[in-house]
């Protein structure tokens, strides 16, 4: 399902494969290790100067090619291992850093209480797909 006005996404809340070419120097993407990703790189074409910031443990790279991928498409692989845990002043700062337009909490007990700490969230039901 997409949400096509969620968030000021406007009527096409997609992005296409050629704009990510077009425009890849400002754009920054929200990337799991697995199998999709592993094949998204070959469909660029000069990705110098691309970073993949990897914020999990690192020993999960041991059991992965991502390492591999990256390297062969010149992409550097930056380590900021993160422990899942920040204050709500720290969500604030993350936000405002990133001016973001959408906030959608995900894998947290109380999603409610984003409400109160951000102007633009939008609240998702478990299993709700929202398509960017």
């Amino acid at each position: 399902m997409c949400i096509p006005h969620a968030c000021g996404g406007g009527p096409r809340a997609k992005i296409e494969l050629e704009e990510i070419k077009r425009d890849r120097r400002k754009i920054v993407m929200l990337v799991k290790d697995n199998s999709i990703f592993q094949v998204f790189p070959k469909h660029l074409d000069n990705l110098a100067g691309a970073v993949v910031i990897y914020s999990m443990w690192e020993g999960y790279l041991d059991r992965s090619n991502l390492r591999e991928t990256l390297k062969q498409k010149g992409i550097e692989l930056e380590i900021v291992h993160t422990s899942g845990h920040v204050t709500e002043r720290g969500l604030q700062r993350l936000a405002e850093a990133f001016e973001s337009k959408c906030l959608v909490p995900i894998g947290i007990f109380q999603p409610q209480d984003y409400v109160s700490l951000f102007h633009n969230v939008h609240m998702l039901n478990d299993g709700e797909e929202f398509v960017i």
